[in-house]
């Protein structure tokens, strides 16, 4: 096994930086491999027998992704600060957890770069576009905050000029900021729970200030089954922007 992740990084290597064509690999036992790239390109004929056998399953997984699990009233697009994408997965996501997982949670909180779509068009939205947008088996994790670690939540999204988040608020000004969850000012003392991901709670995408919460609730939920759950209860979905995020400077 070992000489063949070699000779496969071997590979690799070799084609990002040498002449196309011929693979030469030196092992550590002093064995030469010698191979030939073959060329992913239209002068490979598909193979007859093995097109016949995937058919049922490509024309079945077709399918399976065109189906449409809600309508889009608007194009949805993302955008650093708040955005009508952002809005439409946090909010699917916040929605699904407080109704049919723990109607507990206080807010919800995941990041832009999760979602791996610039644009979601107006329309029928299918399986396929979902995969698409949200690709990561990110699943959903509830975790309990409170004073100092809300602050440097909220301290790290200014600096990132905003993320996508739900049933919260930031008004920011040059010096200060103002956070109003579930309708409520922010309350230093209190202890909320928040709806994120567990890539995100392990510290991904910058936000370290998970990694010191101590009470954490782990699930098997991923978050674009959640999402996915959430548009098959919805005939159509409007997304706006409603002011969740705003700089006044």
């Amino acid at each position: 096994m070992n000489k063949l992740l070699t000779f496969v990084l071997g590979l690799v290597l070799w084609s990002a930086c040498s002449a196309p064509n011929k693979v030469v690999q030196q092992t550590s036992s002093s064995q030469k491999i010698e191979g030939n790239l073959i060329p992913q390109d239209n002068s490979i004929t598909a193979d007859a027998s093995m097109e016949s056998f995937i058919a049922p399953f490509r024309e079945s997984l077709e399918e399976e992704m065109s189906r449409s699990i809600t309508h889009i009233a608007r194009n949805l697009e993302s955008s650093k600060g708040e955005s009508t994408l952002g809005n439409f997965v946090t909010d699917a996501f916040f929605n699904y957890v407080k109704t049919e997982v723990d109607s507990t949670i206080d807010f919800a909180l995941l990041n832009l770069g999760g979602m791996r779509s610039d644009a979601v068009a107006q329309g029928d939205f299918t399986r396929g576009e979902l995969i698409t947008l949200l690709p990561f088996d990110n699943r959903l994790v509830i975790v309990e905050m409170k004073g100092k670690q809300l602050e440097n939540m909220f301290d790290f999204i200014v600096r990132r000029h905003g993320e996508p988040f739900a049933n919260m608020t930031m008004v920011v000004s040059s010096d200060s900021y103002e956070v109003e969850i579930d309708g409520k000012p922010f309350d230093h003392n209190k202890v909320y729970r928040v709806a994120t991901i567990d890539y995100l709670q392990r510290g991904g995408g910058g936000m370290a200030f998970f990694k010191d919460v101590e009470h954490v609730e782990a699930t098997d939920i991923l978050l674009r089954e959640a999402v996915k759950q959430y548009c098959l209860t919805k005939e159509s979905i409007d997304v706006e922007l409603d002011g969740r995020y705003k700089e006044l400077n």
